[in-house]
């Protein structure tokens, strides 16, 4: 927790960094638009993390209407690979992930004015985003102990840049890393939490969690929350998954292209 340094309208308030891996080009352009367009667009720093190769040309006139853009290509490795890649490139006060067929929505506008005005900057900041798969709006957990029911997806978090001095993404997991992060984050009380309800992000249902299970994960998530949050949250888990696996199926057949978890996980 660190006195707020956000006052000062001119300087980068926010790293935006975004995955394109690979990329499409219509999805990759209405994403960047939507950021471009934004009257706190000069408070954005892009981080656009390929692993194609993509042309810097692309993106000149970004650089005139956002805080700073940059392009950095790396070897195919998984969007966790690209979001710690692209944490180390990072200059904002805070730190947001997004996949390239997201969108930056107007209501980040008055989250970063809301920012602004607090004496004291919070760790991790919750804010509202529009879930594609279930089409709705998901807002915010109010307690951050509600992250034993549910991940909150990343379209929705801002993390103080300072965090990922001492963690990252973990390699273990190739689709719900960011689950196991914010898991580890939101366990920590000594990390500030303060949630908004300003609608951020429009969250695509087009990425690996929504049609795949990370069974690493799920095999190892008994254990994280005991070490987390304490036996009941363990209990909790383990209960469900029985339960899920007893009324629909495995993983594997829950996240079928017929039968879709409409839960929001990525």
């Amino acid at each position: 927790m660190a006195t707020n340094s956000l006052v000062d309208s001119k300087k980068v308030i926010l790293s935006l960094v975004i995955a394109s891996l690979p990329h499409s080009l219509p999805n990759l352009r209405r994403c960047l638009s939507s950021v471009s367009a934004l009257s706190c667009a000069k408070q954005i720093q892009v981080i656009l993390v390929s692993s194609t190769n993509l042309k810097e040309e692309l993106f000149i006139h970004l650089k005139e209407l956002l805080g700073s853009f940059l392009l950095v290509t790396m070897q195919p490795e998984g969007i966790y690979a690209a979001y710690n890649l692209g944490i180390g490139r990072a200059t904002g006060d805070y730190i947001m992930f997004l996949g390239e067929d997201d969108i930056l929505l107007p209501g980040i506008s008055s989250l970063l004015s809301d920012l602004k005005t607090l004496p004291i900057s919070p760790d991790i900041v919750a804010s509202a985003s529009y879930f594609e798969l279930i089409n709705k709006v998901d807002n915010a957990p109010r307690f951050r102990w509600q992250i034993v029911i549910r991940n909150i997806v990343h379209q929705s978090l801002l993390y103080n840049r300072n965090i990922f001095c001492l963690i990252q993404y973990s390699a273990l997991y190739n689709i719900q890393a960011d689950y196991f992060l914010n898991i580890r984050l939101l366990s920590n009380n000594s990390l500030k939490y303060k949630t908004y309800p300003y609608l951020i992000s429009f969250f695509s249902s087009g990425g690996k969690s929504s049609i795949m299970p990370d069974v690493q994960f799920r095999r190892d998530l008994p254990s994280i929350m005991l070490s987390s949050f304490g036996v009941i949250a363990y209990a909790y888990v383990k209960i469900r998954s029985f339960l899920a696996d007893l009324l629909f199926g495995s993983p594997n057949d829950r996240f079928s292209s017929s039968n879709r978890l409409i839960e929001p996980e990525d």
